[in-house]
């Protein structure tokens, strides 16, 4: 009796095994990437399946919010703008971040957040300073001191104030960590909070939030007492599903490429971009095979590439292209010539940029994009360096006649404009001009050449 067909549980295909490792049933296409996205399954929280799954439309409306924070002028300084979406590198940047969480609503809250960040940064330089209270907590002896309002007493690794116990000696574990104590000192000493220290030390360790931004994400971890509260707050829910939302899909787009991955990505997105993989590999497969361990293309130069996927701690992108210098065929024992190796090193092709319609493309549309371009490599490699250096020499050679003379030829036509118009600095003349030697260079060369 014939077994039960079984379909792919990624891109619904009609064929497909079971993958031990996956523990799903898989096509040959999606077998690689689904497994390789699993095996980064640690850096996505255990909530994040099911709320991709509900809140997808908060993606795109977060991305495009913090793409705006990261831009303006108020946002230089405090947010990254490396590839994928911008995180907060400072206590306003952090600052700024809530006033997207939280709206128009909650303005005393933002208030008590903005006044703390301020007199932080007012104190800088100053022996109440949150760096200044540091090294004065590291001069503590084991007589009583009273510091900054607080009587203080070394003990050990571990040091008293007010009584309680901070460092490795302490029974709580939120009092486990003295190097807190400079921002709770300087927060009560500065009027921002009457609680005790130890009452405030449990809020400022307190909740998974913190945490999940300092182990998952490259986004600088708040400091400010205020700050900290008000995150693990809203991420609790404290101001409703809306804020909550917000702060949970920001911490997903810091930590992963969303849409890149298996758990994350939405189920019919991830399904047609793979399919559409197919399509593309059916209807070029001259060009484009299928194998276990990535797709294979050869070129228009007929250089043959793999695309596969990155290792789980490898590249934003999801994926390596490399070119293949000989490759055993099936059926034979014998490789292809060539004597340098199984492949190159990663071909540099990033597919990751700061706009926001292609950070929310699927993985598969990427491999699709990929497939096309390798497939016209010569083409292809006149925007791209990397792939440019991987031609064979007699394509290469090209560069420096008709590609060379339109490339420069319209830089120096864009000078010729903007000189005319006279728009332009000094910076920029320095620059054209260097264009201008490279133009004339390049059709030089190409009228001896024909």
């Amino acid at each position: 009796m014939d077994k039960e067909k079984i379909s792919c549980e990624s891109c619904n295909y009609e064929i497909a095994t079971h993958r031990d490792e996956a523990w799903l049933a898989l096509c040959n296409i999606c077998a690689p990437w689904v497994e390789s996205s699993l095996r980064r399954r640690g850096e996505i929280p255990s909530w994040a399946s099911s709320f991709c799954d509900s809140r997808q439309d908060m993606f795109y409306e977060t991305r495009k919010a913090l793409m705006k924070y990261s831009k303006i002028r108020e946002g230089r300084g405090h947010w990254s703008r490396s590839e994928g979406t911008p995180f907060p590198t400072t206590e306003r940047g952090w600052y700024q971040f809530l006033e997207y969480v939280m709206g128009g609503d909650y303005q005393s809250a933002r208030i008590r957040i903005f006044h703390g960040i301020e007199i932080r940064e007012k104190a800088i330089g100053y022996s109440n300073s949150v760096s200044a209270i540091q090294n004065r907590l590291r001069l503590v002896g084991e007589n009583t001191e009273h510091l900054f309002g607080h009587s203080i007493r070394l003990d050990g690794n571990s040091i008293w104030v007010n009584g309680v116990l901070f460092g490795p000696k302490a029974h709580d574990i939120h009092c486990q960590n003295r190097r807190i104590l400079p921002q709770l000192i300087f927060d009560r000493y500065n009027a921002l909070d009457e609680r005790t220290v130890e009452e405030m030390a449990y809020v400022y360790m307190r909740g998974p939030w913190i945490p999940l931004v300092r182990d998952t994400t490259n986004a600088r971890v708040p400091t400010s007492f205020a700050l900290r509260e008000e995150i693990c707050r809203i991420a609790d829910g404290a101001y409703g599903g809306g804020p909550s939302d917000r702060i949970r899909s920001a911490l997903l787009l810091w930590s992963t490429a969303v849409e890149r991955e298996f758990l994350t990505c939405p189920r019919s997105a991830w399904a047609r971009s793979f399919q559409w993989i197919r399509e593309i590999s059916q209807d070029f497969s001259d060009e484009v095979e299928i194998a276990e361990n990535g797709i294979y293309v050869t070129g228009s130069s007929k250089n043959l590439y793999r695309i596969s996927p990155a290792p789980p701690d490898g590249r934003t992108d999801r994926f390596e292209v490399c070119r293949i210098i000989h490759r055993e065929e099936p059926n034979s024992s014998e490789l292809s010539v060539g004597d340098e190796g199984d492949d190159t090193a990663p071909i540099c092709i990033h597919s990751m940029t700061s706009n926001e319609e292609d950070l929310a493309r699927p993985l598969g549309d990427v491999i699709v994009s990929l497939i096309l371009a390798l497939r016209d490599d010569i083409q292809t490699a006149e925007r791209i360096p990397q792939l440019f250096r991987q031609l064979p020499g007699e394509f290469r050679g090209r560069r420096r006649g008709r590609g060379a003379a339109e490339f420069w030829g319209e830089r120096y036509r864009n000078y010729v404009r903007r000189n005319e118009q006279g728009d332009g600095n000094a910076q920029h003349f320095r620059h054209m001009r260097i264009a201008v030697r490279a133009a004339r260079a390049a059709l030089d060369e190409l009228a001896e050449e024909e």
